[in-house]
Parts: structure tokens; sequence; C-alpha cells
């Protein structure tokens, strides 16, 4: 794991944790703001890949592919110098990403689990109102 992927990962926990036991929309508005910055800072970037590609010295191009059997031409060199650039490139902030996703399918998942401080999940206590219906006299203090 990455030192930024622990990061993101130790920050989504607390703020998840927070906005489970307390029920703020400040945390919840923060943790989905700052999911979608990762995302969108960590998206890999296919143009900066493909200028890698081709500012390859010819030394360092791939030459040899293990299952094609001998040299590659020049063009499937380029090719394959390409997809190793691209694998590269989408590998990049990888693990940032998979924890900013799964914090948006938490907070997306997370209204249908209820808390313990839910007001659903508490029953109700009757009021007095429910005691006069029910012919319960009021007691004087």
């Amino acid at each position: 794991m990455s030192f930024d992927t622990g990061l993101f990962l130790a920050l989504f926990v607390i703020l998840l944790g927070l906005e489970w036991r307390f029920r703020r929309r400040g945390l919840r508005v923060g943790a989905i703001l700052l999911a979608l910055a990762v995302l969108a800072f960590y998206q890999p970037n296919y143009t900066v890949a493909r200028r890698r590609a081709l500012g390859t010295p010819p030394a360092k191009r791939v030459t040899q592919i293990p299952f094609h059997g001998g040299r590659v031409s020049e063009y499937e060199s380029g090719v394959y110098t390409t997809m190793e650039a691209v694998s590269d490139a989408a590998g990049f902030g990888s693990g940032a990403r998979l924890v900013a996703v799964g914090a948006l399918v938490w907070l997306a998942c997370s209204p249908a689990l209820g808390s313990a401080r839910d007001p659903s999940n508490v029953p109700a206590s009757p009021s007095m109102a429910d005691a006069a219906v029910s012919g319960a006299e009021e007691k004087p203090l």
C-alpha cells in the first residue's frame, strides 16, 4: 500500500466514522467532495503515457516478447512500448481511486443500514395525547 492510499484510507475512515456516528450533513458532503477530488486528480493521463512512449529512446523500447519468439518489428516495438506506458499510467493512483470509490459506495449504502443514533430505531415513548386517548388520567406533580 502506498503512502497516499494509506493517507486517504485513514482520512475516509475518520470522516465516514464520524458521519456514521453523528449523522452530520457537512461530514457527508465533505467526504463526497474529497472522494470526487481524489477521483479527479488520480485519473490516469494517457496523453502523458503516449508522450513518454514516443520519447523513449530506441535502446529502452520493447524489442522482445516472450510469447512472440524472436525480435519484434519497429511498429510492434512502438505498440508494445505504448501499451507498457499506458499500463504504468493506469496503475498510478489505483489504490487511492479504489478507496474513493469504496467511500462513495459506503455513502450510498449507509442510509439503508441505519444507526444507533437514528431516531427510527428508537422506540417511541407514549405522549400525553396518547395517554389521554387511552383513558389514563394525568397525575398532578
